[in-house]
C-alpha cells in the first residue's frame, strides 16, 4: 500500500495540515460528501460546510492532537485534544475527545466522528449559555449576524475572528 494513503499516515498529515492552518489542503483530504461530526457540538456534511469549520478553526488558532491511534483497514480509532483561543477565552485549556473515529474511502476521509468528554461539553455549554445573553445585549447587530434565528453560533472564519475579542471582553466584564 502507498504510504501516503496509509490511514495512520493520513491522520498524521491531517493533524499537520490543521495545525498549520492549511485550509485548502485540509479540505482536499475529504470526500465531496464527507461527514464531520463533533458529537454534541457540530455536524458538518459536505466539503463546503467542512471548509467553514476549518476556516473557523484557523481564525481561533486551533491546534489538534490525535494520539493513541489504532488503524484497522480503512478506519483509525484514536483520541483527540483540541486547544484554541475560543476555549481559552471560555476559561478552558483544552477539549478532549474519545473516541475519535476517522473513516477513509478511496484514500479520502469519508467520515470523522469525535465525542467530546462529557464534563468538558458541560463546562463549554454552561459558559456559552452565560455568554450569549451578554453578547446579544452588548453587541446586538453582531449577535444577529453571527447566530442563527434560534441563537446557534455560526462557525465560519469571519465569526471566528470576531468572536474571540468579544469573548475576552465578556470575561473581563466578569472580573476573570
Amino acid at each position: 500500500m502507498d504510504n501516503q494513503k496509509d490511514p495512520l499516515s493520513q491522520v498524521k498529515k491531517l493533524q499537520d495540515l490543521i495545525n498549520r492552518h492549511a485550509v485548502d489542503e485540509t479540505v482536499d483530504m475529504f470526500a465531496d460528501d464527507a461527514d464531520l461530526e463533533l458529537v454534541g457540538l457540530n455536524h458538518l456534511v459536505g466539503k463546503e460546510k467542512i471548509r467553514n469549520g476549518f476556516e473557523y478553526d484557523e481564525a481561533v488558532n486551533s491546534e489538534l492532537e490525535f494520539f493513541e491511534c489504532i488503524s484497522e483497514k480503512n478506519t483509525v480509532n484514536c483520541r483527540m485534544k483540541e486547544r484554541n483561543d475560543r476555549l481559552r477565552a471560555l476559561g478552558l485549556s483544552e477539549a478532549s475527545y474519545a473516541p475519535c473515529v476517522i473513516e477513509f474511502e478511496g484514500g479520502l476521509i469519508q467520515k470523522i466522528s469525535s465525542t467530546i468528554h462529557p464534563e468538558i461539553l458541560k463546562q463549554m455549554e454552561e459558559k456559552w449559555r452565560a455568554f450569549l445573553p451578554w453578547f446579544s445585549e452588548h453587541y446586538p447587530v453582531e449577535y444577529s449576524k453571527m447566530t442563527t434565528p434560534e441563537g446557534r453560533f455560526i462557525s465560519n472564519g469571519e465569526n471566528g475572528r470576531k468572536v474571540f475579542p468579544i469573548l475576552n471582553e465578556w470575561r473581563s466584564s466578569l472580573g476573570e
